[in-house]
């Protein structure tokens, strides 16, 4: 025996494995009908379809005016830096340069050791309302967070990040989405980016103050440069940039 499924009226002996409704209440018809009231009916007419185009026009528009609201009244960075590894628990962060918007550019620097300068690269980050970096997403974040993580320090907390790398790639088709190489496409002889040899790195890991002090010079260089590049890429490609959907994420 089973009860029925449609509202339990009764039990009955089904006659087939997908028997579910008794005949006796003419449930199945019932069910049927339920479904039936439950279905909107599909509406196809012009001034429909008309008021659907013009929603997604008005939410455009508005989101437009909000971006231009953005960047208009919120600050925005540049942000870069420079290390001993790829790996945070390898190497260490030897310095940090931040570009506002139309600022002048800056650095933090670290020598042989980036505890010092941990703490001052996190506040910094909080001054400004978004971040803007270059593959910041897979690097330049995830590697001060780790360092701050491995120091047993304060993580650096919600942050408003734009990763121009991204869009690079989703919005355009360069032949490679280094910063170099969009730069020299944008702006051809003009790019400003340095180029960093091995040897360079090795020195500035080296325990000789001299030799690692001169490394550093230039890698501080060569960072402030970056920044700058950024910041030009940033004016070329931030109308392309949907600002007002920037999460807030924790690092």
């Amino acid at each position: 025996m089973r009860p029925c499924l449609f509202d339990g009226c009764c039990t009955f002996e089904p006659s087939q494995h997908n028997h579910v409704y008794c005949n006796k209440c003419r449930c199945k018809r019932k069910e049927e009908a339920r479904k039936k009231r439950l279905e909107s009916p599909l509406v196809y007419d012009e001034e429909t379809f008309q008021l659907q185009e013009n929603r997604k026009l008005a939410l455009a528009e508005r989101q437009e005016a909000k971006d231009k609201w953005i960047l208009e009244n919120k600050t925005f960075c540049m942000f870069d830096i420079e290390t001993t590894n790829l790996d945070a628990d390898v190497g260490w962060i030897l310095c940090a340069s931040f570009k506002p918007v139309d600022g002048e550019t800056y650095t933090i620097r670290g020598a042989a050791d980036d505890t010092n300068i941990l703490d001052a690269i996190r506040d910094e980050l909080h001054k400004y309302d978004y971040i803007v970096t270059w593959y910041g997403t897979r690097f330049d974040l995830p590697f001060v967070a780790t360092r701050l993580l491995l120091n047993r320090k304060e993580a650096i907390g919600r942050l408003r990040h734009i990763d121009l790398l991204y869009v690079s790639r989703f919005k355009f088709k360069f032949f490679n989405n280094k910063l170099e190489n969009v730069a020299d496409g944008l702006f051809g002889g003009d790019s400003v980016k340095t180029k960093l040899r091995g040897s360079v790195w090795y020195s500035a890991r080296k325990h000789d103050k001299k030799t690692r002090e001169k490394a550093i010079d230039y890698i501080v260089e060569h960072c402030e440069m970056d920044v700058v590049e950024l910041e030009n890429l940033f004016h070329e490609l931030i109308p392309f940039k949907k600002i007002s959907l920037t999460p807030l994420r924790s690092y």
